[in-house]
């Protein structure tokens, strides 16, 4: 548990409904502009990508490592981050989906469904084209990563990432991630990572075309 700034940040094992909507909350509100697989797997529909925000921070509870930062003294959280270990895909196994995310699916429209259908095989595999077979796979990662915007600039972010760096450095192997928009990408490199490559994906749904960059950090 670490605390910064009145905050006290906090892996979530079993998370309530309502810790549970209130990182749903934050993901949307502070992805949703910049997130072109959120908007493009939901259709734009602001109550679907809660589903989906939803049902991702409820798999990486049970099958990852979420992570809150939650006012002290209260049950507010202000900002979230979820980590996947090697080998560990974001809604990749049957307890991650078990948690909300087939029932997320089963609610799409079809043309959302579709996009899906044909956005994670290639997703994959441009994945390994771009920074090498197995390399992400081998690494962690991390997803989902947003701060409310009042309380950004205090340390809580940089609090949420080091909560993961510290699971990387103890196993000494690298943090990768993507990261669509431009400021983000500098954010990160403040904070160390370097650019290692970028992926261009379809889009779909209203959403044009998009590129990921791909961030590393090694941890010796």
């Amino acid at each position: 548990m670490t605390m910064v700034e009145n905050v006290t940040i906090r892996r979530l094992v079993k998370p309530t409904a309502d810790e549970l909507d209130q990182i749903a909350s934050i993901v949307v509100t502070t992805l949703k502009d910049g997130d072109s697989i959120m908007r493009a797997g939901t259709s734009g529909d602001e109550q679907l990508m809660h589903a989906f925000a939803r049902s991702v921070a409820a798999g990486a509870a049970a099958g990852a490592h979420q992570y809150g930062a939650f006012l002290n003294d209260t049950n507010r959280i202000v900002g979230a981050i979820a980590f996947y270990g090697p080998g560990i895909e974001i809604c990749g196994d049957e307890t991650q989906r078990s948690q909300g995310f087939d029932d997320f699916l089963k609610s799409l429209p079809k043309s959302a469904l579709d996009w899906f259908a044909k956005f994670l095989p290639e997703y994959a595999a441009i994945s390994d084209a771009a920074i090498g077979p197995g390399v992400k796979n081998a690494s962690w990662t991390m997803n989902s990563f947003g701060v409310l915007s009042e309380y950004r600039g205090r340390g809580i972010g940089r609090a949420l990432l080091e909560a993961g760096e510290a699971l990387a450095r103890a196993d000494g192997i690298p943090m990768i991630f993507e990261a669509e928009e431009k400021h983000n990408i500098s954010m990160y490199q403040h904070f160390g990572y370097r650019v290692f490559g970028e992926q261009s994906l379809k889009g779909g749904n209203g959403v044009e075309d998009f590129t990921l960059t791909i961030l590393r950090k090694d941890f010796p």
